[in-house]
């Protein structure tokens, strides 16, 4: 932890993107690897400023919009926003997604605060690029193949925001000095899923 400290030591800002990915089968191992990819980096990243005598003023922490329960009648936002989990129809995939966004995000201030680091987290949707590889491949691929219809009825949102505007957003908390806490990076036109795949269809 020492080497983590040393790279630490008076930089301009610290940003923790680690976690393993979720696009995989939700079976015992992937499910335990998700879990603690998530919140053992950020415990490492937390000991290591501890340990540096000039710590970063900031610290940008990654976690996801998938915390909040899913209405169709109004927006979630970082102030009203509704937990979701509890939902007597969550299927059990839905409740442990919503479970580690918990302590994901927990694990940034299950201790006392950091003296001088200002922590921000980021509960983002998904992160839309053409790159190979991203989030945004998976629902393409399946287009390719033909099969790129609606999943169940259609109805539920798609959040989700390009990678180009993840990226200002990232650097608007970065200068931002007074910004603290969980903020949702999101575009603010999420579409139904049956709309969002259509357009992806005729695109």
């Amino acid at each position: 932890m020492d080497h983590w400290a040393d790279e630490l030591e008076d930089a301009a800002v610290v940003i923790n993107l680690a976690r393993r990915s979720v696009n995989c089968r939700y079976g015992k191992r992937n499910r335990r690897e998700i879990l603690e990819s998530r919140v053992n980096s950020v415990r490492a990243i937390r000991l290591a400023l501890e340990k540096t005598k000039h710590p970063p003023p900031v610290w940008l922490q990654a976690a996801t919009a998938t915390i909040y329960a899913h209405p169709f009648d109004a927006p979630n936002d970082e102030l009203s926003g509704v937990v979701g989990g509890n939902e007597p129809d969550a299927p059990s995939t839905w409740r442990f997604s919503i479970d580690v966004a918990k302590a994901w995000g927990g694990a940034v201030i299950e201790a006392n605060p950091l003296p001088n680091t200002r922590n921000v987290i980021m509960r983002s949707a998904m992160i839309m690029g053409p790159d190979q590889g991203g989030i945004f491949a998976t629902p393409l691929g399946l287009v390719r193949l033909g099969l790129g219809g609606r999943a169940g009825s259609g109805c539920q949102f798609v959040a989700w925001i390009h990678e180009y505007d993840f990226i200002r957003a990232v650097r608007f908390l970065i200068d931002n000095q007074d910004l603290s806490g969980a903020f949702n990076l999101c575009s603010p036109e999420p579409l139904p899923n049956a709309q969002f795949m259509r357009e992806l269809r005729h695109a």
